[in-house]
């Protein structure tokens, strides 16, 4: 059996292969992360602008309310309810993206 002998190390071709090889896998990996940071960015806003929205209705900053009736089926029977509808938004980040809150009040 013969073996080879080669004390020269790599050639150029194939350190340039393995450079090559080496950033298509750094570069797929960075894209990955970068979309991650980017997701819990927008969520993060958004948690921000539901939190203002719930702020907004415990203190009483909402809009005029809607005047509307529900209707609700229990048991065979349909129950009609008198409500108020409330809503509340918020704009968040730069894409004009928009929190909304909508709730019910029952009228007397």
């Amino acid at each position: 059996m013969k073996y080879i002998l080669n004390r020269r190390g790599f050639t150029l071709i194939e350190v340039l292969v393995g450079m090559l090889l080496l950033m298509i896998i750094s570069i797929s990996v960075l894209s990955l992360f970068t979309h991650g940071y980017m997701q819990i960015n927008r969520s993060g806003s958004r948690s921000k602008a539901v939190f203002t929205v719930q702020q907004n209705i415990e203190t009483a900053n909402i809009n005029v309310p809607t005047q509307g009736n529900l209707t609700v089926k229990f048991g065979g029977r349909n129950i009609t309810l008198a409500i108020n509808t409330f809503k509340v938004e918020v704009d968040y980040g730069q894409a004009g993206n928009k929190a909304s809150i909508l709730y019910f009040e029952l009228r007397n």
